[in-house]
């Protein structure tokens, strides 16, 4: 009677824990997905795409300087 005590509470902490793990993991995904910006901030974020594509065709950046802006713009994403 009292391994199987200790196994059920085993097993429900083992539960409580795997999914309290999911949870956060997903909890960064589902908010940007919700965000109320999130249509703003992708439109200033293409902007700006089409702003250094034309900087670089004008030859008033070099291509190096682009695709670090364009590395640094794909982790606001």
């Amino acid at each position: 009677m009292k391994k199987t005590l200790i196994t059920a509470a085993f097993l429900s902490l083992v539960t409580v824990g795997a999914f309290a793990q999911g949870t956060a993991a997903s909890a960064p995904h589902s908010w940007a997905k919700e965000h109320p910006r999130r249509a703003e901030v992708n439109k200033r974020l293409a902007n700006q795409n089409d702003r250094i594509k034309d900087e670089v065709k004008e030859g008033e950046m070099s291509k190096a300087k682009a695709a670090k802006l364009h590395k640094e713009d794909r982790q606001i994403r």
